[in-house]
């Protein structure tokens, strides 16, 4: 039986915002794309990621205003990631180990995707 691979289920669209935005640009945007993350860039380089429980618990949970508050206050840091050659049990082990629902899937250091527990949960659900 082939091994299942981060590649094999992960989102390969990759959604970004500058550090600069507001805390409300960002909610905007997953409102938009129907997505529940940012990555957050410093110029070219991604610096953080931005979810809607951030929005919920850091913004609204803590009764700041999401227009004056710019995303890299409130964006998890630094990003974990995972190669996408690595099998999907590698992915659960991470999440499991710092506490998260979403990795930053990268190639040759180049970031290619993201892969969530919702996404390793419906595969599993689907066999």
């Amino acid at each position: 039986m082939k091994t299942l691979r981060v590649k094999d289920i992960m989102y390969s669209s990759v959604f970004s915002i500058s550090q600069e935005s507001s805390a409300y640009e960002a909610s905007l945007k997953m409102k938009q794309d129907k997505i529940g993350s940012v990555l957050v860039k410093d110029k070219k380089e991604y610096v953080g990621i931005v979810t809607t429980k951030d929005i919920a618990h850091r913004i609204v949970g803590a009764k700041k205003d999401p227009e004056k508050t710019k995303v890299n206050q409130i964006m998890s840091s630094p990003i974990v990631m995972i190669e996408e050659s690595l099998p999907i049990h590698e992915a659960v082990n991470l999440m499991t180990e710092y506490g998260i629902k979403r990795l930053v899937v990268k190639h040759n250091e180049k970031v290619v995707g993201i892969i969530s527990a919702r996404l390793v949960l419906k595969f599993i659900n689907s066999v």
